[in-house]
């Protein structure tokens, strides 16, 4: 993109001159440009952030300075960019102060995306990680560190294997490296390890990052504790099994109203009795 230069009356503040770009960035003629001061281009907060640093030009105390700021165009939006302020003395005597403008618009707008995705992952009910493709811990949400009990800094560059309980009979390591060096999806269920060495059931799901070239650059694990999943499917499953165990002690049946049909549904025990 071409850059902007706009030239500024050091005593004024009034736009002396400016460029196409200049004018095209913001939306405005040349000749609209001319009549207007540069304050009034600036968002107000960066205008004021700003000020003092363009009193020192005008006064000769710094020569140049660069700074991020908003521009606010003819149209009421905001356009970012980068501006390099230079002092310059004409022939004339007169101070003039130089901007070259850089849009950086859309960076900002992509650093922003970039920032939201980082924290929503980061408050994440699940917890995340992402490691090297050799394994190495490189970034943890704090989901990971509540269940694992280690900190951020403790976690990073660490094994990711160090996560995983010991359960004899049970190690899914090869079967792992073998679904992940397919580029495939490996998940199931399997016993996560805390710093305090107690053990506690999650779901595990290891997905590989592939770069444009088809490598392997990164992995990221998503896991879920399932410790209160696992206790409600249990006590469902003793309840189930006491239910069944008391009604063949009395050798009863069950029935079943369906409100629908109003019918009443018998088992096979029920109607045999």
């Amino acid at each position: 993109a071409a850059v902007g230069m706009v030239q500024v009356e050091a005593d004024s503040g009034r736009v002396a001159d400016a460029n196409e770009a200049f004018c095209r960035m913001l939306g405005y003629t040349r000749e609209e440009l001319l009549r207007m001061h540069w304050q009034t281009l600036t968002v107000q907060e960066d205008s004021e952030r700003d000020l003092p640093k363009v009193k020192m030009l005008a006064g000769g105390v710094a020569q140049s300075f660069v700074t991020s700021k908003r521009y606010r165009r003819k149209d009421g939006s905001v356009l970012w960019a980068r501006v390099t302020v230079t002092r310059v003395v004409e022939s004339s005597g007169a101070v003039r102060l130089v901007a070259v403008v850089e849009d950086v618009t859309a960076q900002r707008a992509a650093e922003e995306l970039t920032r939201l995705q980082a924290s929503a992952l980061e408050v994440a009910a699940d917890g995340m990680l992402i490691t090297s493709p050799m394994g190495t811990v490189q970034w943890v949400n704090a989901e990971v560190e509540r269940c694992s009990g280690y900190t951020r800094q403790e976690l990073v560059g660490m094994h990711a294997s160090r996560l995983a309980a010991v359960v004899p009979g049970s190690d899914i390591g090869p079967s792992v490296v073998e679904t992940l060096a397919a580029k495939r999806v490996w998940s199931g269920r399997v016993m996560a390890a805390r710093k305090d060495g107690t053990s506690y059931p999650e779901e595990l799901s290891i997905t590989p990052v592939v770069d444009a070239a088809g490598e392997i650059t990164h992995a990221i694990a998503i896991k879920q504790d399932v410790t209160l999943r696992e206790r409600a499917e249990r006590e469902l499953a003793e309840a189930h099994e006491r239910h069944t165990l008391a009604l063949d002690a009395a050798e009863m049946g069950t029935l079943r109203l369906d409100y629908l049909t109003n019918e009443v549904v018998f088992d096979e025990r029920a109607r045999s009795v």
